[in-house]
């Protein structure tokens, strides 16, 4: 197992994701590796395969997703933001 989590976030969740992960990695948890962009930008970079962990995408990129019928590869978790729903 990685001793780092990489994540792709939107930019809207920039400061709450960089608070996270500061206390998960004090409390002994993995090194977060995050990148932020637009969501256009993650999708771009996710359709030409680049991998992550976590994905944190708007509603609207999730669907968009959803919408091509395609999904990133060796992604293990998708949060759709804002709200609770999850993939």
């Amino acid at each position: 197992m990685s001793d780092t989590v990489r994540v792709l976030s939107t930019l809207a969740l920039k400061g709450a994701v960089h608070g996270l992960a500061g206390q998960y990695q004090a409390a002994g948890g993995a090194r977060i590796d995050a990148d932020f962009a637009p969501t256009l930008a993650l999708l771009e970079r996710l359709r030409a395969g680049e991998a992550a962990d976590v994905v944190i995408l708007t509603r609207e990129g999730l669907d968009k997703v959803d919408s091509e019928g395609w999904w990133p590869p060796k992604v293990v978790w998708i949060w759709r933001a804002p709200g609770l729903a999850s993939r």
